[in-house]
């Protein structure tokens, strides 16, 4: 969506249509390997582009085909450029950094260091540190720039090697819905979506999600867990067409709904809301919302998914995925032990092996690779529960429903402002903070976007339909 105050966008150049590679004015991909893409930059200064910048028509933003992609000459600034580049921070580093222009929020990917991806947006290289393509918004064009639409794996894996498709497994946040008690013209009712490799969990969908999936170009079959974390109506009317959608689109797979036990009569009512033909395994898991702990409700091979309840009107829980902890083996420790071919499965198994006089465990060849880890708090006052599910999370998606000016109405109503969301961030030592749910009475997020960065730097305010990655965790 966009600033209603904002002038209306020039046509586009071209249809989009022509090359699945269009994405609005969003930048591209820099440094990736010459000859699987047949790119190659020849300094950070230049980066890849993927399309035509509607914002402003420039044709030198990318090729437009289906065959070639186009490169230009950034005009980054001292340090390196990339999406990051701003006035705040030239060095394009930083995981979340502000343009010049009126709410121009950006997950940075650009700069001059470390790994095979920079996304760039048009101005500038860089060899960015992560795969990451979420751009809220233009950068200080006179123009409005329109949403990007994703790039999707599937449209980028006829260039892409092995090796680069197993780096290309997503784990990202849709927001499919910012709103609170009333959608907007600009901001459906609740709604997220967080793609985690091959799962996809969906919490508290909102009137108008399935409509809001379609914008964002996201199959039914993508969805693998439902979370509700209460039930008013602004974060489960939209439950009962999901549930029926699951069931026409005949989804294959088993679809787990957590919810709070206290709320069961009205998912029965969401979930028989009205006649369809039930054809989705759908296995309810009603939670305990009395216990003040944070509990582990799930887990499988490689997550787990815990809930603690919040401070709200109506019982409520808060979610959080985490990543079991790996280890990474050593090549270099393994050799030193003889250790090779199928006795490190052997050792990976087992936890020690017998090579030769001595006996080798696995803290004698691999290092801890801690996992990474996301928290959902909504419809809440600031609390220790929402700390302790935010706990060291690579991205906390909270409610801010109110300016930290209007702290006396989210004290009143049990919700939370720009300020308790940014303690909350701060005090559990996440890593970023997203917020949403916002009041209908805001046409603007400037203000809630200045408090909560006065206290935490790391905070984007979000906007429907807009994607942030969670990069994966290195040892």
């Amino acid at each position: 969506m966009v600033d209603q105050t904002r002038p209306a966008p020039p046509a586009a150049p071209v249809s989009d249509s022509r090359s699945p590679f269009f994405t609005n004015g969003i930048g591209g991909i820099d440094r990736l390997d010459g000859a699987t893409l047949g790119v190659k930059s020849p300094a950070p200064a230049v980066g890849s582009g993927l399309g035509v910048d509607r914002a402003t028509g420039s044709p030198d933003a990318g090729a437009p085909s289906d065959t070639t992609i186009g490169r230009r000459e950034g005009n980054a600034p001292s340090g390196g450029g990339g999406i990051g580049a701003t006035p705040e921070r030239s060095d394009g580093l930083s995981p979340w950094a502000m343009g010049s222009g009126p709410e121009t929020l950006r997950d940075a990917c650009g700069g001059t260091g470390g790994g095979p991806f920079g996304a760039v947006n048009g101005t500038g290289g860089g060899t960015g540190d992560r795969f990451s393509l979420t751009v809220c918004h233009s950068s200080g064009a006179p123009a409005r720039v329109t949403r990007p639409k994703p790039l999707y794996a599937p449209a980028l894996l006829r260039f892409c090697t092995p090796a680069l498709v197993h780096l290309m497994s997503l784990r990202e946040l849709l927001a499919l819905g910012t709103a609170s008690q009333v959608p907007t013209r600009h901001r459906n009712h609740n709604g997220y979506f967080l793609r985690w490799d091959d799962e996809g969990f969906l919490f508290d969908p909102g009137e108008g999600t399935q409509r809001q999936m379609a914008y964002g170009e996201l199959a039914a079959s993508s969805i693998t867990r439902i979370f509700v974390t209460h039930f008013h109506g602004d974060h489960c009317l939209g439950l009962a067409g999901i549930v029926q959608r699951l069931s026409l689109d005949r989804v294959p797979h088993p679809v787990t709904v957590y919810y709070p036990a206290s709320g069961e009569v009205f998912f029965q009512r969401l979930r028989h809301a009205s006649i369809y033909h039930a054809a989705v395994d759908l296995r309810p898991r009603a939670l305990d919302d009395a216990r003040d702990a944070l509990v582990c409700i799930d887990e499988t091979e490689t997550l787990r998914f815990w809930a603690h309840p919040l401070r709200h009107s109506v019982p409520t829980l808060g979610y959080r995925v985490e990543e079991k902890a790996t280890r990474k083996m050593l090549p270099e420790r393994l050799a030193a032990h003889g250790i090779a071919g199928p006795r490190i499965g052997e050792l990976q198994r087992a936890g020690s092996l017998a090579a030769g006089d001595t006996v080798v465990t696995l803290d004698d060849v691999s290092v801890a690779r801690p996992g990474s880890a996301f928290a959902f708090v909504m419809d809440t006052r600031a609390c220790p529960g929402a700390v302790a599910l935010a706990r060291d999370a690579d991205l906390l998606l909270m409610e801010a429903t109110y300016t930290a000016e209007d702290q006396h109405l989210a004290d009143a109503h049990d919700h939370a402002s720009s300020a308790d969301a940014a303690r909350t961030a701060l005090e559990a030592g996440a890593h970023r903070l997203a917020m949403a749910h916002f009041s209908q009475r805001y046409l603007s997020l400037e203000q809630h976007l200045a408090e909560a960065r006065a206290l935490f730097a790391e905070t984007v305010a979000l906007r429907d339909l807009d994607r942030v990655t969670i990069p994966r965790r290195r040892a």
